[in-house]
């Protein structure tokens, strides 16, 4: 029982964002870049992304997904509103 708390406590521990707002104002390890942030508001495709960018699909790919990793998000919708209420945006 002990472990499924300790397990629990740990997930939800890496979810958990910062409730001083000084301190979303000075995080340097956001996981996404700001263009990116502006064409997946946008509703921009992977595909075009990568050309605005000069990336490669798969490595927009990779951002997105990583991004959806960092916030715990299983969709670009759920990512979204996770990287507003974080500051991030």
């Amino acid at each position: 029982m002990l472990d499924a708390f300790s397990e629990l406590f740990e997930a939800l521990w890496h979810r958990a964002v910062r409730l001083n707002d000084r301190d979303r104002a000075v995080e340097s390890d956001r996981p996404i870049d700001d263009r990116l942030l502006g064409l997946l508001s946008g509703g921009a495709t992977d595909e075009t992304i990568a050309r605005a960018l000069g990336w490669s699909p798969r490595t927009v790919h990779r951002h997105v997904h990583r991004m959806m990793a960092e916030v715990g998000a299983e969709t670009r919708f759920q990512a979204g509103m996770e990287v507003v209420r974080r500051g991030w945006a």
